[in-house]
This record gives structure tokens, C-alpha cells and sequence, in this order.
């Protein structure tokens, strides 16, 4: 716990601190140095924190940190973000510390400052760093820890996610060898209401593929924009007892021996995800990701691909592409098909193929 002295010299100092902002924003002729431009891709940065908001916590089998929470919310709506953490202490649902994430336009990076409590460690600690993002969804953020007597330690935080409703972390620390060491590793979930968590064990997702199920070809105008598409059709098809779809692409009709693509989608009862694995014998491309249910009548596979060293793309240093594809029922026997894949270079999602990425199915003797 701190002296009162203590107290009282941080709370002058904080004072002092607030005056001074004040008096800053109330005369516009103090200056903030050199006008720094905005750009269209400086907003685009806070947006992408859209995917990880809501509060966070371990899995309910993880008896070693229940009471422990962390909440992503924004402050100011695609400005600025707050991030708080609880824990459960004397049965209490306690906030240890907030923090708050913005845009640094002078800097061109995402800069974050996060507050310990007193009272609730042994020590006062403040938190400073950055924040960024990799191949789309991967949070990145790094950071230095100052304890009260000034030593600091300079922290790592991987945040993964595997499906909307999870994440793998991972939290590196520099050693006083300037290398990084793990830390610690572990799991996300977002947290829901005990009922809701209940339903969804009881509901597999595999049963919104239904629709789906049948076999589909390219509309007619999408078969003259690409004569490729003249001979395709794919299909859905129940694997044993609904658990599994069975994914086949690339056949003529009535010839599904000859398809290029079989793969499945299937219920995965420990991660709770529909998990989706395919291969193109054709090309000897692998697939492996997974879906997930928007809403009814709308699907989206996440998958890589995986190229063999011999194939142009690999040759060229894209052995790996991220896609994202999105299948939405227009009507009982019309698909609207959007696939994106994600731009490492500039580090965002773009379509893929002509049309924006789209593209109709529609169902077999039902042409459109």
C-alpha cells in the first residue's frame, strides 16, 4: 500500500496535469506543434478492433482462472477504445485496471497507456505501448510495464482468433538479454449468458447447411464470363447423422467420379467449431479452415490454401493464401457466392476473380 504522502504527491501531480489540459483545450492559440494530415487508411486502423469486441475470459473448464475477465469496448465509436479487466475477489466481480487505445496520427500507429488499481497487486503498475494487427484478424500489441520504484519490463501479446468466438494467447516477455521468452500461453472465450452457453451445446451448426444440401452449378451468365464453369458442379450431401457435410466441386453433371474437390465440414465437439478440410486432386492444393453460421440461410468458410512448391503462386512466395468466402441463400435455389482472399501486402481482405468476387449458383435444373 502507498504512504500518504505518497498519495498526496500523485494526486497534486495528477491535478497539475489536468489544469494544464484544460487550459490547453480552452486557448485555441496554444499550439500543438506542425498540422499532421488524416488519411482514409489512419480510420481503417481503429476499425479492425470491431472483430474483437465484447468481454473475454477462459473456458468454464479452466478452474485455475475463473473470475478472471478482460472487455474490449469502444469509448468513442471507431476512434478509441477501453479496455478493462476484472477479477473475481471476496466473491466481487473487481476492476484491476482500464486502459484506453487510439490512432496516433503523428506516429502512424495505434498507441495504448492501461492503469493498475492500488490495493488490488502488491504494486502500481502502468502499462504503455502500441497496438497492431497481422494477416487480418491477429491482434499484436507490445508493451512496457513500469512498477512503482521505475523498473519496467517490456511485455509481447499474440491474440489469434480461431473462430468468432475464440482466442488462442500468447504473452512473450524480453529478457534482460534483449531476447524474447514465452511467458505464458492460453485460451479466450467470449463470455455469454449461462443459458445461452447451454443451448449452444445442445445445437450442432452443422444443421444450418440444410438448405444448402443438393447440388449447384454456375448461372448462365457467369458460365459465359467463364467458360471453365461450363462443366462445374459441386455439391452438399449429409455425411452419418448430420454431423458431417461432404463437399464435392468441379464435376460435370452426372459425373460426380470425376471431381477435382472432396472435402468435409464437421462438427468438432471440444472446440465447438465446424471445421472444414478439403483437397484438389486435380492441382494437389489443400484446404483447411472452417464455417461459420452468420445467420440462417448465410454461411462463410475461412480456409488457407495450401500450394505445392511446383505451382505458380508458390513459385512466386505465395506457398499459402488466406480466402474467405461467403455462400447467402437469394432464394431456396439461388446462392449469391462473395470470396475474398487476404492481401499480405497490404494487409487487407480483397476480392477475388472478376465480379468484386461474386458469382450465382444456382440449383441444378433451376438455371438462372
Amino acid at each position: 500500500m502507498m504512504s500518504m504522502n505518497r498519495r498526496n504527491r500523485i494526486a497534486n501531480s495528477s491535478l497539475c496535469v489536468v489544469m494544464a489540459a484544460l487550459c490547453f483545450f480552452a486557448n485555441p492559440s496554444v499550439s500543438a506543434g506542425q498540422h499532421v494530415s488524416r488519411t482514409e487508411d489512419d480510420d481503417k486502423a481503429m476499425r479492425l478492433f470491431e472483430y474483437h469486441l465484447g468481454e473475454w475470459g477462459p473456458p468454464p473448464e479452466d478452474e485455475k482462472s475463473r473470475g478472471v475477465s478482460i472487455v474490449y469496448e469502444w469509448a468513442m465509436k471507431g476512434k478509441t477504445v477501453r479496455v478493462a479487466e476484472y477479477h473475481t475477489i471476496d466473491g466481487k466481480k473487481t476492476q484491476v485496471n482500464e486502459g484506453l487505445i487510439g490512432y496516433h496520427y503523428g506516429q502512424k500507429q495505434i498507441v495504448y497507456q492501461e492503469f493498475v488499481l492500488d490495493g488490488v497487486r502488491p504494486f502500481e503498475v502502468m502499462y504503455t505501448g502500441r497496438y497492431w494487427f497481422e494477416d487480418g484478424n491477429v491482434m499484436k500489441r507490445e508493451f512496457t510495464a513500469y512498477d512503482p520504484d521505475t523498473t519496467s519490463r517490456t511485455y509481447r501479446e499474440t491474440v489469434t482468433p480461431t473462430d468468432p468466438n475464440m482466442r488462442k494467447v500468447l504473452i512473450e516477455y524480453m529478457d534482460d538479454n534483449g531476447q524474447w521468452k514465452k511467458w505464458g500461453e492460453f485460451t479466450w472465450v467470449r463470455r455469454q449468458a449461462e443459458s445461452d452457453r447451454k443451448a449452444e451445446r445442445k445445437e450442432i451448426p452443422t444443421k444450418y447447411f440444410e438448405p444448402f444440401i443438393g447440388e449447384w452449378e454456375p448461372s448462365d451468365s457467369d458460365k459465359q464470363k467463364n467458360p471453365r464453369f461450363k462443366d462445374w458442379v459441386s455439391a452438399f450431401e449429409w455425411g452419418p447423422q448430420k454431423r458431417v457435410v461432404r463437399i464435392l466441386e468441379g464435376y460435370p453433371a452426372g459425373q460426380k467420379e470425376k471431381r477435382i474437390l472432396e472435402g468435409f465440414a464437421f462438427w468438432n465437439p471440444v472446440t465447438g467449431r465446424v471445421e472444414f478440410y478439403a483437397y484438389n486432386s486435380d492441382a494437389d492444393f489443400l484446404f483447411k479452415g472452417e464455417y461459420t453460421i452468420l445467420e440462417k440461410g448465410k454461411i462463410q468458410r475461412e480456409y488457407e490454401v495450401y500450394y505445392p512448391a511446383d505451382h505458380d503462386f508458390a513459385k512466386r512466395g505465395y506457398n499459402v493464401i488466406k480466402f474467405r468466402e461467403t455462400h447467402t441463400l437469394k432464394d431456396p435455389d439461388t446462392i449469391d457466392g462473395h470470396i475474398l482472399y487476404f492481401n499480405k501486402k497490404d494487409n487487407r481482405w480483397d476480392p477475388w476473380g472478376g465480379a468484386g468476387g461474386h458469382h450465382l449458383m444456382v440449383r441444378r435444373n433451376q438455371k438462372g
